[in-house]
């Protein structure tokens, strides 16, 4: 029993290693992004200013425009600051609300690249905790309740109440999870056979497992997609502020020599 239940935190704790690995890379990219931008807006491009100053005029649209934004960021660049800390405050007190928390958790399962991570996450963990507890000799109801507790998405936790509510007027959980979108169909059928067995805890095992796997799977799918994608649009960016600079040089240059 103890081993089962060590075997189980260990796991929990890998997954969630594993998740908040994957959410941290792209962050950590993403802010080496907005760096070097912040950095070739507000020191580099001001140096050029001078070359541009009476010349405003003959300035292509786009170099005007990253000389205004660089004009403002320097000037206005506590503005900038409050305004970022003020959505990040925000948003963060909005996904704690219950509205909120329902749309990040619904957000999550449909979010491109990275819905197939979350919902592998709390699938393998959903069926991975009711397993366990069956195993264990956890009354069906108890086990129930606790799973929609512990899945981590408000979506699931309703799912599984609703099975909770179900099962206690006596249906079999099968026929509540076919109503819900939540779960593939392959996985409602496992869970009907294992239900109709008598062995729904150790076809659980053997589904979570699946998951755990197809887990590791999107997480490294995520990973390795958004690093190339990152560096594209970082480049991009990059790109466009060099030309904006170096355009109106080229010009200015070839009408001295004209």
């Amino acid at each position: 029993m103890l081993d089962r239940i060590a075997a189980y935190l260990q796991q929990e704790l890998e997954t969630r290693k594993m998740v908040v690995g994957a959410s941290i890379y792209p962050g950590i990219i993403a802010t080496m992004a907005i760096g070097v931008t912040v950095f070739l807006l507000t020191f580099v491009l001001p140096r050029f200013a001078g070359v541009f100053e009476g010349k405003e005029e003959a300035l292509p649209g786009p170099t005007k425009f990253l000389m205004s934004l660089s004009d403002f960021m320097v000037g206005f660049w506590w503005v900038i600051l409050i305004a970022a800390a003020a959505a990040i405050t925000g948003f963060v007190l909005f996904i704690k609300t219950e509205l909120g928390g329902f749309w990040w958790d619904r957000s999550k399962l449909s979010m491109p690249v990275a819905n197939r991570m979350f919902r592998a996450l709390y699938i393998s963990r959903s069926l991975h905790t009711m397993g366990e507890l069956l195993n264990a000799g956890v009354p069906m109801l108890d086990t129930l309740a606790i799973t929609g507790d512990i899945s981590g998405n408000r979506l699931f936790k309703k799912m599984w109440r609703s099975v909770h509510a179900s099962v206690r007027q006596g249906r079999k959980i099968q026929t509540q999870l076919s109503k819900s979108r939540l779960l593939p169909k392959s996985v409602v059928q496992m869970v009907a056979a294992g239900e109709d067995s008598g062995k729904l805890g150790e076809v659980l095992d053997e589904v979570s497992d699946y998951y755990h796997r197809v887990l590791r799977e999107a997480i490294k799918a995520v990973t390795s997609m958004i690093e190339p994608l990152m560096i594209v649009i970082m480049g991009s960016v990059v790109g466009f502020i060099a030309m904006a600079i170096i355009l109106p040089i080229f010009k200015m240059s070839s009408l001295v020599s004209g």
